[in-house]
């Protein structure tokens, strides 16, 4: 009887983390959507300074906190593609 109430236990005990385990997952599939689309709608839109703050928040969100090198490079790239006249033009 005890073993058998020990066993439902450890069985709660597994379900309900594989349950925490995979709301987060979720949580954080749907953060990271809606931060992608945010980022795509702030690119199409006039505010370079805006979809620079969203890009950095998508990009950091995609790797855990983290801004990449490769991360500012790219989104360098994304940017001035969209804002190119507040780009960086040099000396004439």
């Amino acid at each position: 009887m005890t073993q058998a109430m020990l066993i439902v236990a450890l069985l709660g005990a597994m379900a309900y983390l594989a349950f925490q385990y995979t709301s987060q997952r979720l949580l954080n599939c749907d953060k990271l959507r809606l931060l992608s689309e945010e980022y795509e709608k702030a690119l199409k839109g006039n505010d370079r300074k805006y979809a620079e703050a969203v890009g950095q928040t998508y990009y950091s969100a995609l790797r855990g906190g983290k801004l990449t090198e490769e991360d500012e490079k790219a989104m360098t790239i994304e940017l001035d593609n969209m804002f190119p006249s507040t780009s960086f033009q040099g000396s004439v």
